[in-house]
């Protein structure tokens, strides 16, 4: 019998810290908008569409423009990072429960863990509980 010691990782208080910061902004915001609003702080250059058919687009960028600039600014990179590992993390639990549901559902949240993974029992328990999706996928998510 092979024994060894297995040692879960544990996050330093700042990693903690930083996910504390980038779920709010994961869960408000899209990573295309943030990335813009990110490059325009950083290097000073609008990159916002002036179209006044984007109005709706418009109010979002400067809602994340707010929000980011509450960040300090030695932090906000690491905390875009944060972010653009949770729009990974996100586009790999669809990928994996592709096979249920065909088209995504929109009522999905996630709920993360204090290293920024999925917290992939409490957001399923969450779908299953959701009367809005099909009861056929429901009873395949929680199998």
């Amino acid at each position: 019998m092979d024994s060894k010691i297995v040692k879960p990782f544990m996050p330093s208080f700042f990693h903690i810290a930083l996910i504390k910061v980038a779920v709010p902004l994961f869960n408000d915001f899209d990573i295309i908008t943030l990335n813009m609003v990110f490059t325009e702080i950083q290097h000073g250059n609008s990159t916002a569409s002036n179209d006044g058919s984007q109005e709706n687009g418009d109010v979002n960028y400067y809602r994340a423009k707010a929000h980011l600039l509450w960040i300090l600014g030695h932090l906000r990179k690491r905390v875009l990072e944060v972010v653009t590992g949770m729009n990974q993390e996100v586009r790999k639990w669809k990928q994996d429960h592709d096979y249920i549901f065909k088209t995504w559902v929109k009522e999905c949240t996630f709920y993360w863990k204090p290293d920024g993974t999925i917290d992939t029992i409490k957001t399923a328990e969450k779908l299953v509980l959701n009367k809005n999706i099909n009861i056929r996928k429901r009873f395949e998510l929680a199998c």
